[in-house]
């Protein structure tokens, strides 16, 4: 990642917290922050023109070889399709995932077709993917407000629940800022 993104990754999401009249350590929704950014939000169910047979391929309760991808619409307005047969908490971290992207103001590397998937996929390099992830994690559950957690008690589960964030994502967030090691001294 270039220098200094994950300061000013930490920053923005605190940022649209105040932006929102959210304090720090209060939960934002994915839907909240794309309403925010004129970002929508839609899944395979709400597009006319694919087939059920494709809706279904899309929505298998074991399909996790796709999570979410945004586009551009013909207006230039971006669109997060979003496969919504994963958890709320999962589908979450998908949305900010992808906010991050759009955020960023990422260009895909190329598009990927498959025989096997109904509309392109975009790839993005190394670093976008990085920063994506970064900031997606961010905007989820910030630094700050993750010590405000901890100091306050609650435990991997208690965290989860209260910024909506998967288990995954809470351990990852706990090892990958240092407030593991900072909350064990």
């Amino acid at each position: 990642m270039r220098w200094g993104f994950k300061t000013w990754a930490e920053k923005k999401a605190v940022e649209f917290r105040k932006d929102l009249s959210l304090k720090y350590y209060e939960k934002l929704p994915a839907e909240l922050l794309a309403n925010h950014l004129g970002v929508g939000l839609i899944t395979p169910k709400d597009i006319p023109a694919l087939t059920i047979k494709e809706k279904n391929l899309l929505l298998n309760h074991d399909s996790s070889s796709w999570s979410a991808i945004s586009i551009k619409n013909n207006s230039g307005e971006y669109v997060i399709i979003f496969n919504s047969s994963h958890s709320k908490k999962r589908s979450e971290s998908n949305l900010m995932h992808e906010l991050g992207h759009i955020i960023c103001k990422h260009d895909m590397e190329k598009i990927k077709l498959r025989e096997d998937f109904p509309f392109p996929l975009r790839d993005y390099n190394s670093i976008q993917e990085d920063e994506a992830n970064w900031l997606g994690g961010c905007l989820q559950i910030p630094r700050k407000a993750l010590l405000w957690g901890c100091y306050k008690g609650m435990n991997k589960i208690e965290l989860s629940d209260h910024f909506g964030a998967s288990m995954v994502m809470i351990s990852y967030r706990l090892k990958i800022t240092g407030v593991e090691r900072q909350i064990n001294r």
